[in-house]
């Protein structure tokens, strides 16, 4: 990602692992405009009880204002039976970042061995997001 390309058109969307990275990401960098949004499934800012081995990704707590400063959309995705990631641990998340949670009742962790080959909710929140920005 490079700071110069993104803008308030750039939505970032992330699953598991990759949204403390995009936490992180966007806590360490000082970005021209607040992007369009953030858009995180499973997403988790705290140790996983089951996968200590990751614990080096949030032993460091992140800076919550500047990421909600950084995004002018946010949105969680989350399952209520994920086995990974504790729905909970998504749902502490949302409001870390005052995001608006979105609650799957089994969507598991939304891998291919739950069901998943796509996400269609994603294209919806999307979708919503991207018709506020033209009307």
């Amino acid at each position: 990602l490079n700071k110069h390309t993104l803008n308030e058109h750039t939505y970032l969307v992330a699953h598991s692992l990759g949204c403390p990275a995009i936490l992180r990401f966007l806590e360490q960098t000082q970005l021209h405009q607040p992007l369009g949004g953030i858009l995180l499934v499973s997403g988790f800012a705290k140790s996983l009880p089951d996968l200590k081995m990751l614990d080096e990704f949030t032993e460091e707590s992140f800076d919550f204002q500047k990421i909600i400063e950084s995004a002018k959309h946010r949105a969680v995705i989350a399952s209520k039976d994920d086995q990974i990631v504790p729905f909970a641990w998504s749902k502490d998340l949302a409001q870390q970042i005052d995001a608006k949670l979105y609650e799957v009742q089994h969507g598991g962790h939304f891998l291919e061995t739950d069901g998943f080959t796509s996400l269609p909710i994603v294209y919806d929140v999307l979708n919503s997001y991207f018709s506020k920005e033209t009307c």
